[in-house]
Order: structure tokens, then sequence, then C-alpha cells
């Protein structure tokens, strides 16, 4: 079990991120510290990186460490195979970051009377997109159960052949979170597996750097 002080954290980069600029970047707002991973990721442009400070509701924030930390664990798979699921998962973790305005709105919304009919379609539109994020983790969760290594790469197949998840509704009220749409054009089998995840603590890895606050930070690139 990693735990990651003093709290738990996570994060995972776009796979198409440039990480030497990001990095780059970091080092020169804070030229006068030594900059570890977590203020890179706190320097960087919400196109390039989602972490779980970006998310204001517990629940969804352990939804998606829950995902990241499923797909930590896929770090011996078949390498074509786990970079179309990051693909995947980038997606379904912006998909999630960017319907929290909804959830919020909704919540606020729930009791007015006179709005059922002006809530039902973005309360369809949320349902749907619960479900998939939860058809999806429990997916992934297969793959990383599975003792089987025969039947722990057909599941991996299964994953990679979800379809990508998408956000695109508007909040009622509220302004439309960021979408990235830089990796549109990129096809899954263009993607290199490489993961840069920060873990929210799971079983079955080992943390392979600490930073000066002495938190865990996982990284891999191949």
């Amino acid at each position: 079990m990693i735990r990651v002080a003093p709290l738990p954290r996570w994060w995972m980069w776009r796979p198409e991120a440039d990480l030497d600029a990001i990095r780059r970047a970091a080092k020169r707002k804070r030229f006068w510290a030594r900059v570890v991973e977590w203020d890179v990721v706190l320097a960087a442009e919400a196109r390039d990186v989602v972490h779980c400070d970006q998310f204001t509701d517990p629940a969804q924030r352990r939804r998606a460490g829950r995902l990241c930390a499923h797909f930590d664990a896929m770090r011996d798979l078949d390498a074509r195979r786990v970079a179309q699921v990051e693909h995947l998962l980038w997606r379904a973790l912006v998909a999630l970051r960017d319907s929290l305005p909804m959830r919020a709105a909704l919540h606020r919304e729930t009791n007015r009377p006179g709005l059922a009919a002006a809530i039902a379609e973005p309360t369809r539109e949320l349902a749907e997109l619960d479900r998939r994020l939860d058809q999806f983790e429990s997916a992934l969760r297969i793959v990383v159960e599975e003792s089987d290594p025969e039947l722990t790469h057909s599941a991996l197949r299964r994953v990679a052949a979800l379809d990508p998840l998408h956000w695109s509704p508007r909040a009622p009220g509220r302004p439309h979170a960021e979408h990235d749409r830089a990796d549109d054009d990129d096809g899954a089998d263009q993607l290199q597996a490489r993961r840069v995840v920060g873990s929210p603590g799971h079983e079955g890895g080992e943390a392979e750097g600490e930073d000066q606050h002495g938190e865990h930070v996982l990284h891999e690139t191949s």
C-alpha cells in the first residue's frame, strides 16, 4: 500500500503533453526554490493535466483517483493496448472533471420549484456519463484483479475497445469547463505507453521516487 503524505494526491498528464517544457516553465516560476513534481502539476495548464485538487466534490475526487490507481497497476501489460487505455482514461478524467459544474448546479437547483423540465435533459446526460464511467471503472478493475494472464490480456483488449468518453453539455447558468481537444486527431495506436501518475494509494505498486516532502511519486516512461 502506498500512502502519499500529508494527503493522498494523484494526477495524470495528457498523453501528448510536453513534460519537459512544462517542467521548465514551472522552474521559471519558482526559480528561488527546488521544484518537486507536485509544483509542476499545480503550475501546468488544465489542458495538460488532471489532478485531485481540481475536484471539489470529494466523491468524484475519489472516483477519479480509483481510475488512476487501476490504470497504474497495468504497467507490465501489452504496451500498445495500455496506450489505448491511457487515451481512454484521459478522456474519462477530463469528462468527469468537466461535469463538476453541472453536478454542482443540479445540486443547487434540485429543490427549486418549476425546474423539473429544465433540468431533466442535463440530468439524463449526467446519468449516462456516470453509467459509462462506472462501466469503464469496472472494466479496468477486472483487468487488474484477473490472475490468469490470458484472461488479463483478453480483459485489456475489451477495455481498449471501449468508446472514448466526452462531456459536452453546458451546466445550467454556469460557463462550460475547458475541454481538451489537442488529441482529437491522434489515433490510439500512435500513443506511447507513457504514464506519469501520482498514486492515490493502492496495493501492488512501489514508489520510484520520493520528494522533499516525503510524497511518493510514480513515474514510468516506456
